[in-house]
């Protein structure tokens, strides 16, 4: 058992092509592929989900076309933020890679 909140992404490597996998809340893993042809850092998720990560300072931050935003952590892959349209969402702490705290914020 998982709680959804528990997602990561890591970078996996398949044949000659890096790709960034994200585990979601039930453990379902969606692989996310650099789309070169769009001239941009995004990754584009090959499920036709409207998910794309982009590598942004030490994270990987990946948003749908409603404006949702999570944020991973680049060094553990842990989710720490999410975001709705609104500024609604989650801070999500850890301690020894174990779920410590979760404060919502508005």
């Amino acid at each position: 058992m998982t709680f959804d909140i528990i997602q990561s992404v890591h970078t996996s490597i398949v044949g000659d092509e890096i790709y960034l996998e994200y585990t979601d809340g039930d453990g379902t893993r969606h692989f996310f592929l650099r789309d070169y042809d769009r001239h941009t850092n995004y990754y584009y998720d090959e499920d036709g989900l409207g998910l794309k990560i982009i590598s942004s300072g030490g994270y990987y931050i990946m948003s749908d076309d409603n404006g949702n935003e999570y944020k991973f952590d680049r060094t553990d892959g842990l989710l720490k933020q999410t975001r709705d349209e609104n500024g609604n969402g989650y801070n999500i702490e850890y301690q020894n890679n174990k779920l410590r705290q979760i404060v919502q914020v508005n």
